[in-house]
This record gives C-alpha cells, structure tokens and sequence, in this order.
C-alpha cells in the first residue's frame, strides 16, 4: 500500500499549533510587560511626589541657613559697633581723666604759688596750702593700699570718701583770686 499524501488541511493544522503556542506565549509576555509598566508607572509618580517634597524642603532649609546667616551677620556687626564704641568711650574716658589729672595739678600749682590771707576766725579760709590739698588720684590711691608692715594678710579694698562744701565766695575774692578780708 502506498501511503497517502498528507492532507494539506493537517499540515496546516500542525503548523498553527506551534504558531498558536507562540502567539499565546507573546500575548502572555505582552500582558506582562504591561503590568510591569504599569507598576513602574506607579512608582515613577511616588517617586516624584518624593522628589518634590524633598526639594521643597531644600528650599526651605536653604531658606532658613539664609535667615540665620543673615542673623549671624548682623549679630557680627552689632558686636563690632559696640567694641568700636566701647573703644572710643574707653578714649573719651583716658582723656577726661588726663584732662582731670592736668587741671587738678594746675589747680594745686596754683593754689601753692598764691598767698593765703585768713584774718578772722569767723571766716573760711580762702585758700589752701599745697601741702593740705592732693590730687584725688593720690587720695584714692593712698586709701586703698593696705599696710603690709601690721597686717601679713592683704586688706580688702576700700573706697574713699570725698566730701566737698562749695561756698561761691568770688564777692569776695580780689582781682589777683585771693580773699579780700574786711578790717
């Protein structure tokens, strides 16, 4: 017997099974790919929301070191006005005292080179000797030096009191500053 001819109807029928296999292996990959995008989708939207948020909060922390470094800055400059300042209130300070020290020495100069003429007991004397006037400095000064020969422990500082009674007697005083006295 002679075997037969295929039929051309099975032929084709053997070749759409592999082809029917294929194409359903591809619609499967396909679908996959597809959840695969959908998921990377999602999570490319979670991951902007995520960025966003983040450079939001840059902005806002680069915000806030701007603030405070403009704060520091100005603090910075605030403390250097006020040591210039101090400074010049500390020069201010040096020169009334020096001027202070050179008027009081005038004064004392003064005083010690004109005569002194108190006739009465009633009256105030009109002026006094170099030697019962010095200089505040040197009042201060003397007041507050322990004695270290009586006491081998130092002393604690004290301040010196200084009590001035000013008496406008220029009626009285003569054009060379010395007190007329009435006989």
């Amino acid at each position: 017997m002679e075997p037969s001819p295929p039929d051309t109807h099975d032929i084709g029928e053997m070749d759409a099974a592999p082809n029917r296999d294929e194409n359903q292996h591809m619609r499967v990959l396909l679908l996959r790919l597809d959840k695969r995008l959908v998921e990377l989708s999602q999570e490319m939207g979670v991951q902007e929301n995520i960025n966003r948020v983040l450079r939001q909060e840059e902005r806002e922390l680069e915000e806030n070191l701007e603030e405070r470094e403009n704060r520091l800055t100005e603090a910075h400059e605030t403390i250097s006005s006020l040591q210039r300042e101090r400074e010049n209130l500390q020069r201010q300070l040096q020169a009334i005292h020096e001027q202070t020290e050179t008027e009081s020495r005038k004064h004392q100069n003064e005083m010690s080179s004109q005569p002194c003429t108190a006739n009465s007991d009633t009256e105030d004397k009109a002026c006094a000797h170099s030697s019962n006037t010095a200089p505040l400095s040197s009042v201060v000064s003397s007041s507050t030096v322990p004695d270290t020969e009586s006491s081998p422990s130092p002393a604690p500082l004290r301040m010196a009191s200084l009590s001035v009674r000013l008496v406008d007697c220029r009626a009285k005083l003569g054009p060379n500053g010395c007190l007329n006295v009435a006989q």
